[in-house]
């Protein structure tokens, strides 16, 4: 696996947006932060897979692959339009959402590998984590 990588840019990535966080999206800013943490846990292991939670979708072929193309359509046009207080905030906000971008293609492609090995229990745990990310960023978009 090699989303630890991913995982340390995007905790780095998320206290420093918290940082600049304006009072108006501090709220927001928090809930995003609660759905990355539960990423971080689910992708881990340390908490299971529960059908209640959120469930990332993914389409998968014969031979596990990274995702190609824009997995959040919202995820383009928002970091055009971001309107956040300052300027370092705007940019944190877009890093941001760069390594979440990156993480989540590597939890799809886990999925994948996971998936090819009928390890479905695994796949079913990164799709897991995958929604909550999904979650993360529909957060992170409303402060936009």
């Amino acid at each position: 696996m090699n989303l630890g990588a991913e995982v340390g840019v995007v905790e780095r990535q998320l206290a420093r947006l918290q940082e600049l966080a304006s009072t108006t999206d501090a709220d927001a800013i928090a809930r995003a932060a609660m759905a990355i943490a539960a990423a971080l846990e689910v992708m881990r292991f340390a908490r299971s897979y529960d059908r209640t939670g959120p469930f990332r979708n993914a389409p998968f072929g014969a031979t596990p692959q990274l995702p190609v193309g824009a997995l959040w359509p919202e995820h383009a046009t928002a970091i055009a339009s971001l309107t956040t207080s300052t300027l370092a905030a705007r940019k944190q906000l877009g890093d941001l959402l760069g390594a979440l971008d990156a993480l989540q293609r590597q939890l799809i492609f886990e999925a994948d590998c996971a998936e090819s090995t009928d390890a479905l229990n695994n796949s079913r745990q990164y799709l897991q984590a995958a929604g909550f990310l999904d979650r993360a960023v529909a957060e992170l978009v409303s402060v936009i």
